[in-house]
Protein backbone atom coordinates (compact mmCIF):
# COMPACT_ATOMS: atom_id res chain seq x y z
CA UNK A 1 0.00 0.00 0.00
CA UNK A 2 2.77 2.24 1.26
CA UNK A 3 4.77 1.39 -2.50
CA UNK A 4 0.93 2.47 -4.71
CA UNK A 5 0.96 5.80 -2.54
CA UNK A 6 3.75 7.62 -2.55
CA UNK A 7 3.95 8.53 -6.20
CA UNK A 8 0.43 10.08 -6.04
CA UNK A 9 2.04 12.51 -3.79
CA UNK A 10 4.04 13.80 -6.84
CA UNK A 11 1.67 13.79 -9.37
CA UNK A 12 -0.65 15.72 -7.39
CA UNK A 13 2.15 17.94 -6.93
CA UNK A 14 2.92 18.12 -10.50
CA UNK A 15 -0.74 18.56 -11.20
CA UNK A 16 -1.32 21.74 -8.75
CA UNK A 17 1.72 23.34 -10.36
CA UNK A 18 -0.38 23.49 -13.53
CA UNK A 19 -2.53 26.63 -12.72
CA UNK A 20 0.73 28.02 -11.60
CA UNK A 21 2.22 28.09 -14.80
CA UNK A 22 -1.37 29.75 -16.20
CA UNK A 23 -0.65 32.61 -13.85
CA UNK A 24 2.24 33.28 -14.77
CA UNK A 25 1.46 33.67 -18.42
CA UNK A 26 -2.13 35.26 -17.74
CA UNK A 27 -4.55 35.47 -21.03
CA UNK A 28 -5.14 38.70 -22.44
CA UNK A 29 -8.95 40.26 -21.62
CA UNK A 30 -11.42 40.66 -24.25
CA UNK A 31 -12.05 44.25 -23.37
CA UNK A 32 -9.42 46.00 -24.28
CA UNK A 33 -8.70 44.04 -26.97
CA UNK A 34 -5.45 41.80 -27.31
CA UNK A 35 -1.98 42.86 -28.37
CA UNK A 36 -1.76 41.45 -32.12
CA UNK A 37 1.57 38.90 -32.25
CA UNK A 38 4.20 41.10 -33.11
CA UNK A 39 5.07 38.30 -35.00
CA UNK A 40 1.64 38.41 -37.34
CA UNK A 41 2.00 39.86 -40.67
CA UNK A 42 -0.39 42.22 -42.18
CA UNK A 43 -0.63 44.38 -45.17
CA UNK A 44 -2.30 48.14 -44.62
CA UNK A 45 -6.01 48.07 -45.97
CA UNK A 46 -7.04 50.13 -48.99
CA UNK A 47 -10.18 49.74 -49.40
CA UNK A 48 -12.70 50.20 -46.58
CA UNK A 49 -13.53 46.25 -46.48
CA UNK A 50 -10.20 45.31 -46.10
CA UNK A 51 -10.09 47.48 -42.87
CA UNK A 52 -13.39 46.09 -41.74
CA UNK A 53 -11.96 42.59 -41.93
CA UNK A 54 -8.45 43.53 -40.45
CA UNK A 55 -10.21 44.90 -37.67
CA UNK A 56 -12.07 42.17 -37.08
CA UNK A 57 -9.76 39.56 -37.18
CA UNK A 58 -8.25 41.68 -34.75
CA UNK A 59 -11.34 41.64 -32.44
CA UNK A 60 -11.97 45.44 -32.66
CA UNK A 61 -15.16 44.86 -34.15
CA UNK A 62 -17.48 42.47 -36.03
CA UNK A 63 -17.98 42.32 -39.65
CA UNK A 64 -21.64 43.12 -38.89
CA UNK A 65 -21.34 46.21 -36.93
CA UNK A 66 -22.61 49.38 -37.85
CA UNK A 67 -19.73 52.13 -39.09
CA UNK A 68 -20.44 55.21 -37.72
CA UNK A 69 -19.37 57.55 -35.08
CA UNK A 70 -19.31 55.52 -31.92
CA UNK A 71 -17.69 52.52 -33.33
CA UNK A 72 -14.75 54.79 -34.89
CA UNK A 73 -14.45 56.01 -30.96
CA UNK A 74 -14.83 53.03 -29.45
CA UNK A 75 -11.85 51.23 -31.69
CA UNK A 76 -9.66 54.34 -31.04
CA UNK A 77 -9.99 54.43 -27.55
CA UNK A 78 -9.30 50.35 -27.55
CA UNK A 79 -5.74 51.52 -29.44
CA UNK A 80 -4.72 53.76 -27.18
CA UNK A 81 -5.21 51.63 -24.04
CA UNK A 82 -3.24 49.14 -25.68
CA UNK A 83 -0.33 47.91 -23.31
CA UNK A 84 3.22 49.13 -24.35
CA UNK A 85 1.49 51.99 -26.48
CA UNK A 86 3.39 55.00 -25.55
CA UNK A 87 2.37 57.87 -23.87
CA UNK A 88 2.77 60.10 -26.38
CA UNK A 89 0.81 57.92 -29.08
CA UNK A 90 -1.85 57.58 -26.73
CA UNK A 91 -2.59 61.21 -26.55
CA UNK A 92 -2.54 61.50 -30.33
CA UNK A 93 -5.44 59.30 -30.70
CA UNK A 94 -7.42 60.95 -28.19
CA UNK A 95 -6.50 63.91 -30.06
CA UNK A 96 -8.10 62.87 -33.16
CA UNK A 97 -11.14 61.36 -31.33
CA UNK A 98 -11.57 64.72 -30.51
CA UNK A 99 -11.46 65.72 -33.93
CA UNK A 100 -13.74 63.49 -35.02
CA UNK A 101 -17.48 64.96 -34.30
CA UNK A 102 -16.97 68.09 -36.42
CA UNK A 103 -15.26 65.79 -39.29
CA UNK A 104 -18.01 63.75 -39.76
CA UNK A 105 -20.44 66.36 -39.10
CA UNK A 106 -18.70 68.43 -42.24
CA UNK A 107 -18.58 64.60 -44.14
CA UNK A 108 -21.73 64.66 -44.01
CA UNK A 109 -22.73 68.29 -44.76
CA UNK A 110 -20.79 67.72 -47.88
CA UNK A 111 -22.66 64.61 -48.84
CA UNK A 112 -26.06 66.49 -48.50
CA UNK A 113 -24.94 69.17 -50.43
CA UNK A 114 -23.38 67.46 -53.46
CA UNK A 115 -26.49 65.64 -53.32
CA UNK A 116 -28.44 68.64 -53.08
CA UNK A 117 -26.43 70.13 -55.65
CA UNK A 118 -27.02 67.02 -58.19
CA UNK A 119 -30.76 67.35 -57.34
CA UNK A 120 -30.67 71.49 -58.24
CA UNK A 121 -28.81 70.82 -61.24
CA UNK A 122 -31.15 67.69 -62.32
CA UNK A 123 -34.36 70.18 -61.55
CA UNK A 124 -32.76 72.80 -63.71
CA UNK A 125 -31.99 70.89 -66.31
CA UNK A 126 -35.28 69.59 -66.96
CA UNK A 127 -37.16 73.11 -66.27
CA UNK A 128 -34.80 74.62 -69.07
CA UNK A 129 -36.12 71.25 -71.10
CA UNK A 130 -39.49 71.88 -70.18
CA UNK A 131 -39.53 75.46 -71.08
CA UNK A 132 -37.81 74.18 -74.10
CA UNK A 133 -40.37 71.90 -74.92
CA UNK A 134 -43.26 74.58 -74.36
CA UNK A 135 -41.35 77.49 -76.12
CA UNK A 136 -42.03 75.25 -79.32
CA UNK A 137 -45.20 74.15 -78.47
CA UNK A 138 -46.12 77.25 -78.23
CA UNK A 139 -44.89 78.02 -82.03
CA UNK A 140 -46.61 75.56 -83.59
CA UNK A 141 -49.15 75.73 -82.14
CA UNK A 142 -49.79 79.26 -82.95
CA UNK A 143 -48.09 78.38 -86.60
CA UNK A 144 -50.29 76.40 -87.17
CA UNK A 145 -53.66 78.44 -86.21
CA UNK A 146 -51.95 81.51 -89.04
CA UNK A 147 -51.83 78.04 -91.30
CA UNK A 148 -55.49 77.74 -90.66
CA UNK A 149 -56.73 81.05 -90.70
CA UNK A 150 -54.87 83.22 -93.45
CA UNK A 151 -56.59 82.94 -96.51
CA UNK A 152 -55.77 80.46 -99.16
CA UNK A 153 -57.27 82.41 -102.12
CA UNK A 154 -56.15 85.27 -104.02
CA UNK A 155 -58.36 88.45 -104.13
CA UNK A 156 -59.19 90.18 -107.38
CA UNK A 157 -57.84 93.75 -107.36
CA UNK A 158 -61.47 95.37 -107.46
CA UNK A 159 -62.19 99.05 -107.07
CA UNK A 160 -62.90 98.58 -103.39
CA UNK A 161 -60.02 96.31 -102.84
CA UNK A 162 -57.85 99.19 -104.28
CA UNK A 163 -59.58 102.01 -102.36
CA UNK A 164 -58.73 99.70 -98.83
CA UNK A 165 -55.48 99.59 -99.85
CA UNK A 166 -54.79 103.21 -100.38
CA UNK A 167 -55.91 103.42 -96.44
CA UNK A 168 -54.16 100.63 -95.03
CA UNK A 169 -50.73 101.54 -96.04
CA UNK A 170 -48.27 102.07 -93.45
CA UNK A 171 -46.42 104.83 -91.99
CA UNK A 172 -43.72 106.40 -95.04
CA UNK A 173 -41.04 106.26 -92.41
CA UNK A 174 -41.21 103.04 -91.57
CA UNK A 175 -39.18 100.33 -93.51
CA UNK A 176 -41.21 98.46 -95.73
CA UNK A 177 -40.45 95.31 -94.46
CA UNK A 178 -43.37 96.17 -91.85
CA UNK A 179 -46.26 94.85 -93.44
CA UNK A 180 -46.66 91.67 -92.40
CA UNK A 181 -48.05 88.56 -94.51
CA UNK A 182 -51.74 87.30 -93.73
CA UNK A 183 -50.31 84.51 -91.92
CA UNK A 184 -47.86 86.45 -89.75
CA UNK A 185 -50.60 88.90 -88.85
CA UNK A 186 -53.19 85.73 -88.10
CA UNK A 187 -50.09 84.45 -85.41
CA UNK A 188 -50.33 87.97 -83.64
CA UNK A 189 -53.63 88.01 -83.30
CA UNK A 190 -53.71 84.61 -81.97
CA UNK A 191 -51.09 85.62 -79.44
CA UNK A 192 -52.50 88.46 -78.01
CA UNK A 193 -55.74 86.65 -77.56
CA UNK A 194 -53.65 84.40 -75.43
CA UNK A 195 -53.40 83.95 -71.60
CA UNK A 196 -51.08 81.99 -69.52
CA UNK A 197 -51.73 80.12 -66.21
CA UNK A 198 -49.02 78.83 -64.23
CA UNK A 199 -49.55 76.70 -61.57
CA UNK A 200 -47.14 76.26 -58.72
CA UNK A 201 -45.25 73.21 -57.69
CA UNK A 202 -47.17 71.95 -55.10
CA UNK A 203 -50.42 72.25 -57.47
CA UNK A 204 -49.28 71.68 -60.86
CA UNK A 205 -50.12 67.93 -60.61
CA UNK A 206 -53.63 68.66 -59.55
CA UNK A 207 -54.11 71.20 -62.41
CA UNK A 208 -52.55 68.22 -64.52
CA UNK A 209 -54.95 66.16 -63.74
CA UNK A 210 -57.89 68.22 -65.23
CA UNK A 211 -58.94 68.12 -68.90
CA UNK A 212 -59.45 70.55 -71.75
CA UNK A 213 -63.43 70.90 -70.70
CA UNK A 214 -62.47 71.21 -66.71
CA UNK A 215 -60.17 73.91 -67.37
CA UNK A 216 -62.48 75.58 -69.37
CA UNK A 217 -65.43 75.27 -67.06
CA UNK A 218 -62.59 76.57 -64.49
CA UNK A 219 -61.80 79.66 -66.25
CA UNK A 220 -64.97 80.97 -66.96
CA UNK A 221 -66.34 80.35 -63.02
CA UNK A 222 -63.17 82.01 -62.00
CA UNK A 223 -63.92 84.97 -64.06
CA UNK A 224 -67.78 85.42 -63.21
CA UNK A 225 -66.18 85.68 -58.88
CA UNK A 226 -63.06 87.75 -60.30
CA UNK A 227 -65.51 90.55 -62.00
CA UNK A 228 -67.98 90.43 -58.80
CA UNK A 229 -64.21 91.10 -56.64
CA UNK A 230 -63.71 94.20 -58.67
CA UNK A 231 -66.83 95.39 -60.07
CA UNK A 232 -67.17 98.38 -57.82
CA UNK A 233 -63.23 99.27 -57.70
CA UNK A 234 -62.23 102.69 -59.27
CA UNK A 235 -59.98 100.26 -61.86
CA UNK A 236 -63.30 99.10 -63.55
CA UNK A 237 -64.55 102.60 -63.17
CA UNK A 238 -61.74 104.23 -64.64
CA UNK A 239 -62.44 101.55 -67.77
CA UNK A 240 -65.87 103.48 -68.17
CA UNK A 241 -67.60 99.78 -67.88
CA UNK A 242 -71.49 100.10 -67.15
CA UNK A 243 -71.71 96.05 -67.92
CA UNK A 244 -70.49 92.90 -67.31
CA UNK A 245 -67.65 92.04 -70.26
CA UNK A 246 -68.36 88.31 -71.82
CA UNK A 247 -65.22 86.76 -72.36
CA UNK A 248 -65.44 83.51 -74.42
CA UNK A 249 -62.21 81.13 -73.29
CA UNK A 250 -62.39 79.11 -76.64
CA UNK A 251 -59.41 76.74 -75.47
CA UNK A 252 -57.31 75.13 -73.31
CA UNK A 253 -53.71 73.53 -73.35
CA UNK A 254 -51.38 71.89 -71.45
CA UNK A 255 -47.82 73.03 -71.90
CA UNK A 256 -45.24 70.91 -70.98
CA UNK A 257 -43.25 73.14 -68.29
CA UNK A 258 -46.89 72.92 -66.40
CA UNK A 259 -48.59 76.05 -67.59
CA UNK A 260 -52.38 76.07 -69.06
CA UNK A 261 -52.52 77.95 -72.81
CA UNK A 262 -55.98 79.78 -72.72
CA UNK A 263 -57.14 81.44 -75.80
CA UNK A 264 -59.97 83.65 -75.60
CA UNK A 265 -62.24 85.15 -78.61
CA UNK A 266 -60.79 88.15 -78.59
CA UNK A 267 -57.38 90.44 -77.79
CA UNK A 268 -59.49 92.82 -76.42
CA UNK A 269 -60.38 90.33 -73.73
CA UNK A 270 -57.23 88.81 -72.99
CA UNK A 271 -56.01 92.60 -72.59
CA UNK A 272 -58.67 93.24 -69.98
CA UNK A 273 -57.90 90.25 -68.02
CA UNK A 274 -53.95 91.18 -68.44
CA UNK A 275 -54.83 94.17 -66.20
CA UNK A 276 -53.52 93.86 -62.62
CA UNK A 277 -56.65 94.11 -60.31
CA UNK A 278 -58.59 91.75 -62.84
CA UNK A 279 -55.44 89.27 -63.04
CA UNK A 280 -54.79 89.48 -58.73
CA UNK A 281 -58.79 88.47 -58.25
CA UNK A 282 -58.18 85.63 -61.05
CA UNK A 283 -55.36 84.06 -59.08
CA UNK A 284 -57.32 84.35 -55.62
CA UNK A 285 -60.57 83.09 -56.84
CA UNK A 286 -58.86 80.14 -59.22
CA UNK A 287 -59.36 77.27 -56.49
CA UNK A 288 -55.18 76.16 -56.81
CA UNK A 289 -52.26 78.27 -56.20
CA UNK A 290 -51.65 79.98 -59.46
CA UNK A 291 -49.71 83.19 -61.31
CA UNK A 292 -52.00 84.48 -63.52
CA UNK A 293 -49.52 85.72 -66.65
CA UNK A 294 -51.72 87.39 -68.70
CA UNK A 295 -50.27 87.71 -72.15
CA UNK A 296 -47.41 87.18 -71.01
CA UNK A 297 -44.83 90.16 -72.66
CA UNK A 298 -40.90 90.23 -72.22
CA UNK A 299 -38.83 93.17 -72.89
CA UNK A 300 -35.47 94.13 -72.74
CA UNK A 301 -34.74 97.00 -70.25
CA UNK A 302 -31.08 97.81 -71.71
CA UNK A 303 -28.33 100.04 -69.99
CA UNK A 304 -29.25 99.07 -66.55
CA UNK A 305 -26.08 99.68 -63.96
CA UNK A 306 -24.62 96.36 -62.50
CA UNK A 307 -24.26 97.95 -59.08
CA UNK A 308 -28.19 97.56 -58.82
CA UNK A 309 -29.84 94.57 -57.98
CA UNK A 310 -32.66 94.14 -60.26
CA UNK A 311 -33.64 91.04 -58.92
CA UNK A 312 -35.66 92.47 -55.88
CA UNK A 313 -38.76 94.46 -55.70
CA UNK A 314 -37.22 97.40 -55.77
CA UNK A 315 -36.40 97.87 -59.33
CA UNK A 316 -40.60 96.54 -60.10
CA UNK A 317 -41.92 99.38 -58.04
CA UNK A 318 -39.68 101.72 -59.11
CA UNK A 319 -41.17 100.75 -63.02
CA UNK A 320 -44.77 100.34 -61.84
CA UNK A 321 -44.46 104.42 -59.83
CA UNK A 322 -42.77 105.97 -62.42
CA UNK A 323 -44.66 105.13 -65.64
CA UNK A 324 -47.64 105.01 -63.54
CA UNK A 325 -48.94 101.07 -63.82
CA UNK A 326 -51.09 99.39 -61.33
CA UNK A 327 -49.28 97.52 -58.79
CA UNK A 328 -48.60 93.75 -59.96
CA UNK A 329 -48.45 95.25 -63.68
CA UNK A 330 -44.54 93.34 -63.60
CA UNK A 331 -44.44 89.67 -62.94
CA UNK A 332 -41.04 89.78 -62.34
CA UNK A 333 -37.30 91.49 -63.44
CA UNK A 334 -34.03 89.40 -63.71
CA UNK A 335 -30.47 89.79 -66.00
CA UNK A 336 -31.05 88.44 -69.33
CA UNK A 337 -28.09 86.78 -69.28
CA UNK A 338 -25.88 85.34 -66.69
CA UNK A 339 -23.36 87.24 -64.42
CA UNK A 340 -20.36 84.42 -65.69
CA UNK A 341 -21.44 85.77 -69.41
CA UNK A 342 -20.28 89.17 -68.75
CA UNK A 343 -16.88 90.76 -70.14
CA UNK A 344 -14.34 92.33 -68.02
CA UNK A 345 -14.83 96.27 -67.21
CA UNK A 346 -18.84 95.64 -67.85
CA UNK A 347 -20.42 98.31 -66.05
CA UNK A 348 -24.17 98.10 -67.54
CA UNK A 349 -25.88 95.00 -68.78
CA UNK A 350 -29.87 94.25 -69.88
CA UNK A 351 -32.37 93.33 -67.91
CA UNK A 352 -35.61 90.94 -68.60
CA UNK A 353 -38.75 92.34 -67.55
CA UNK A 354 -42.32 90.44 -67.74
CA UNK A 355 -45.23 92.18 -68.06
CA UNK A 356 -48.92 90.82 -67.92
CA UNK A 357 -50.07 93.13 -70.52
CA UNK A 358 -48.52 93.47 -74.26
CA UNK A 359 -50.32 96.90 -73.81
CA UNK A 360 -48.41 97.80 -70.76
CA UNK A 361 -45.50 96.48 -72.48
CA UNK A 362 -46.07 98.37 -75.62
CA UNK A 363 -46.03 101.91 -73.92
CA UNK A 364 -42.63 101.37 -72.29
CA UNK A 365 -41.42 100.51 -75.68
CA UNK A 366 -42.70 103.79 -77.13
CA UNK A 367 -41.42 106.28 -73.98
CA UNK A 368 -37.93 107.02 -73.14
CA UNK A 369 -36.84 104.89 -70.31
CA UNK A 370 -37.12 105.58 -66.57
CA UNK A 371 -34.16 108.13 -65.45
CA UNK A 372 -31.53 106.40 -63.15
CA UNK A 373 -28.14 106.84 -62.17
CA UNK A 374 -28.08 109.90 -64.67
CA UNK A 375 -28.62 108.01 -67.32
CA UNK A 376 -32.04 107.01 -69.53
CA UNK A 377 -33.05 103.03 -70.18
CA UNK A 378 -34.17 101.80 -73.35
CA UNK A 379 -36.42 99.37 -73.74
CA UNK A 380 -37.08 96.90 -76.64
CA UNK A 381 -39.10 93.86 -77.36
CA UNK A 382 -37.45 90.70 -77.00
CA UNK A 383 -37.19 88.60 -79.96
CA UNK A 384 -37.32 84.78 -80.41
CA UNK A 385 -34.66 83.05 -80.81
CA UNK A 386 -34.11 80.03 -82.90
CA UNK A 387 -34.39 76.51 -80.90
CA UNK A 388 -31.09 75.43 -79.76
CA UNK A 389 -31.38 71.50 -79.28
CA UNK A 390 -29.76 71.53 -75.43
CA UNK A 391 -28.48 67.81 -76.29
CA UNK A 392 -26.50 68.00 -79.18
CA UNK A 393 -26.43 72.05 -79.07
CA UNK A 394 -27.48 72.28 -82.96
CA UNK A 395 -30.38 74.53 -83.79
CA UNK A 396 -33.39 74.07 -85.52
CA UNK A 397 -34.87 70.55 -83.84
CA UNK A 398 -35.78 70.55 -79.83
CA UNK A 399 -34.01 67.51 -77.27
CA UNK A 400 -37.02 64.72 -77.38
CA UNK A 401 -36.38 64.98 -81.27
CA UNK A 402 -32.34 64.91 -81.16
CA UNK A 403 -31.15 61.76 -83.07
CA UNK A 404 -27.38 62.26 -81.63
CA UNK A 405 -26.00 59.35 -79.84
CA UNK A 406 -24.16 61.96 -78.01
CA UNK A 407 -25.19 64.54 -75.03
CA UNK A 408 -22.62 67.92 -76.32
CA UNK A 409 -22.11 70.18 -73.49
CA UNK A 410 -23.18 73.78 -74.06
CA UNK A 411 -20.15 75.35 -72.09
CA UNK A 412 -16.98 73.32 -72.95
CA UNK A 413 -18.27 71.43 -76.20
CA UNK A 414 -17.23 67.97 -74.42
CA UNK A 415 -19.27 64.72 -74.71
CA UNK A 416 -20.97 64.76 -71.78
CA UNK A 417 -24.25 66.35 -70.23
CA UNK A 418 -24.05 70.31 -69.64
CA UNK A 419 -25.07 69.50 -65.68
CA UNK A 420 -22.28 67.09 -65.48
CA UNK A 421 -19.56 69.14 -66.82
CA UNK A 422 -16.11 69.20 -64.59
CA UNK A 423 -14.86 71.90 -66.97
CA UNK A 424 -16.40 75.13 -66.35
CA UNK A 425 -13.96 77.17 -67.14
CA UNK A 426 -13.70 75.64 -70.51
CA UNK A 427 -15.38 77.23 -73.27
CA UNK A 428 -15.75 75.68 -76.97
CA UNK A 429 -18.55 75.83 -79.07
CA UNK A 430 -19.52 72.76 -80.13
CA UNK A 431 -21.68 74.83 -82.84
CA UNK A 432 -18.13 76.87 -85.12
CA UNK A 433 -16.04 74.99 -83.22
CA UNK A 434 -14.82 78.40 -81.58
CA UNK A 435 -12.52 78.58 -78.37
CA UNK A 436 -13.68 82.18 -77.58
CA UNK A 437 -17.03 81.45 -76.42
CA UNK A 438 -19.86 78.57 -75.57
CA UNK A 439 -22.40 77.34 -77.79
CA UNK A 440 -24.85 79.55 -76.20
CA UNK A 441 -23.37 82.87 -77.43
CA UNK A 442 -25.56 85.31 -79.07
CA UNK A 443 -23.05 86.81 -81.08
CA UNK A 444 -21.69 83.08 -82.67
CA UNK A 445 -21.84 82.80 -86.57
CA UNK A 446 -24.07 79.87 -86.50
CA UNK A 447 -26.70 81.36 -84.20
CA UNK A 448 -26.51 84.45 -86.83
CA UNK A 449 -27.36 82.38 -89.73
CA UNK A 450 -29.98 80.40 -87.70
CA UNK A 451 -31.70 83.43 -86.70
CA UNK A 452 -31.52 84.73 -89.81
CA UNK A 453 -33.71 81.82 -91.28
CA UNK A 454 -35.76 81.66 -88.23
CA UNK A 455 -36.76 85.41 -88.87
CA UNK A 456 -37.43 84.48 -92.75
CA UNK A 457 -39.70 81.78 -91.32
CA UNK A 458 -41.06 84.16 -89.10
CA UNK A 459 -41.27 87.87 -90.24
CA UNK A 460 -43.61 88.88 -87.00
CA UNK A 461 -40.31 88.46 -84.83
CA UNK A 462 -38.99 91.68 -85.90
CA UNK A 463 -41.89 93.85 -85.59
CA UNK A 464 -40.60 96.52 -82.72
CA UNK A 465 -44.28 95.92 -80.27
CA UNK A 466 -46.48 93.44 -79.47
CA UNK A 467 -49.90 94.61 -81.20
CA UNK A 468 -48.55 94.65 -84.96
CA UNK A 469 -50.31 98.05 -85.41
CA UNK A 470 -48.30 99.64 -83.97
CA UNK A 471 -45.58 102.35 -84.82
CA UNK A 472 -42.79 104.16 -84.02
CA UNK A 473 -43.23 107.81 -85.14
CA UNK A 474 -46.94 107.88 -85.73
CA UNK A 475 -49.48 108.08 -83.49
CA UNK A 476 -51.87 106.20 -86.10
CA UNK A 477 -51.20 102.71 -86.10
CA UNK A 478 -50.24 100.66 -89.18
CA UNK A 479 -53.29 98.86 -90.21
CA UNK A 480 -53.28 95.15 -91.25
CA UNK A 481 -52.44 94.03 -94.90
CA UNK A 482 -55.24 93.89 -97.68
CA UNK A 483 -55.25 90.20 -97.32
CA UNK A 484 -56.73 90.25 -93.35
CA UNK A 485 -59.99 91.45 -92.43
CA UNK A 486 -60.30 95.28 -91.78
CA UNK A 487 -63.37 94.59 -89.40
CA UNK A 488 -62.78 95.39 -85.56
CA UNK A 489 -64.58 96.76 -82.66
CA UNK A 490 -61.43 98.48 -81.08
CA UNK A 491 -61.61 101.68 -80.49
CA UNK A 492 -61.78 104.02 -83.67
CA UNK A 493 -58.16 105.35 -85.10
CA UNK A 494 -59.26 108.88 -84.67
CA UNK A 495 -59.08 108.28 -80.91
CA UNK A 496 -56.00 106.75 -80.90
CA UNK A 497 -54.15 109.90 -80.26
CA UNK A 498 -55.92 110.52 -77.44
CA UNK A 499 -55.53 107.20 -76.34
CA UNK A 500 -52.22 106.88 -76.25
CA UNK A 501 -51.65 109.99 -74.50
CA UNK A 502 -54.00 108.51 -71.52
CA UNK A 503 -52.11 105.49 -71.17
CA UNK A 504 -49.30 107.55 -71.38
CA UNK A 505 -50.11 108.98 -67.97
CA UNK A 506 -51.17 105.74 -66.73
CA UNK A 507 -54.43 105.40 -67.73
CA UNK A 508 -55.82 102.60 -69.90
CA UNK A 509 -57.78 103.30 -72.92
CA UNK A 510 -61.13 102.04 -72.97
CA UNK A 511 -61.65 99.57 -74.15
CA UNK A 512 -64.81 98.05 -76.42
CA UNK A 513 -65.71 94.87 -74.23
CA UNK A 514 -69.26 93.50 -75.77
CA UNK A 515 -68.86 89.80 -77.25
CA UNK A 516 -69.36 89.94 -80.87
CA UNK A 517 -68.75 86.40 -82.13
CA UNK A 518 -69.20 87.47 -85.52
CA UNK A 519 -65.26 88.54 -85.80
CA UNK A 520 -64.07 85.21 -85.48
CA UNK A 521 -61.90 84.29 -82.47
CA UNK A 522 -59.13 86.35 -83.05
CA UNK A 523 -59.93 89.04 -84.91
Amino acid sequence: MTSRTRPLAPSRLLSNNVPAAKTANPRTPADPPAVPDAKTTCSPPTAPSEAVTLLSTLGYMLETDTINRNLITKVLTSVANMAGLTNQAANVIYAVIQLLPPALDIGIQLEFMTSALAEISKKAEAAERAAEESKLTVMSFVEQQGICRAPTHPQTTTESTIQRSKTTQPHPNLPQDQKLPPDAIERCKFRAASVYVQPSEQHRHRIEMLDNQALLDRAAATFELAWAAVKDTDFVRSLGLRNQPKPRFVSAKHLPNGTVLYQLSHRKYALFLSQAPIARAFEQNFGFDITFRGQQAEILLEGFPLKYDPCGQTLISTLENSFQMQPGSILSCSWAKPISARTPGQKRAAVRVVLRSQDDADDLIARPGAELDNSKFIFRRLEEDPIRCLRCQKFGHKSTDCRSPQDICRQCGGKHRSSACDSPGTTRCANCGSDEHASWFRKCPEFEKARIKFNKRRPENRRPFFDHTRAFESAEPIKDTPESSSKRTLPSDSKSTEQHQNSMHGHTPEIGLVDDDTQGPTA
